[in-house]
């Protein structure tokens, strides 16, 4: 199994960022160390926002692979973020990166939103699951 390069979770929950770390972790698909945490939108804008910076400081793990991302966070949400990073898509190589959010809603009218963005290939309820992991890599990475 190819490893990935590195994966992004974006929620603001430190238990999430900790199970869903670990969950990963036990897939085997990434490197412990090359699962990358920003705890909400605006900080991972910002990561997304300084490419040149990240891609020359640390290019084997930037960009990453797999965004796992929540919907509600503080500062800046998630399809804040998904507004943002769409402008950025545009300016620099970042359309191979699959994304997924992974959030509590069950609304309908969030999974229609997430649906307006042609980055996101799948809208889940957590808990994250090593199963759930396992599908998006052979889905998107085999």
């Amino acid at each position: 199994m190819k490893q990935l390069n590195s994966i992004l979770i974006i929620d603001d929950n430190p238990d999430d960022n900790y199970i869903h770390s670990r969950v990963i972790t036990k897939t085997k698909i990434v490197e412990p160390q090359n699962i990358i945490i920003k705890e909400d939108g605006e900080d991972a804008y910002n990561f997304f926002n300084q490419y040149a910076e990240n891609k020359e400081k640390d290019p084997d793990r930037f960009p990453p692979a797999l965004i796992l991302l929540d919907i509600n966070m503080p500062r800046m949400g998630g399809f804040e973020f998904l507004e943002k990073y769409t402008e950025l898509k545009e300016k620099w190589d970042l359309n191979s990166i699959v994304i997924i959010l992974v959030t509590t809603s069950q609304a309908d009218q969030d999974r229609k939103k997430a649906q307006d963005f042609s980055c996101v290939k799948d809208y889940i309820v957590k808990p994250l699951t090593k199963e759930y992991i396992l599908n998006i890599y052979e889905k998107h990475f085999t």
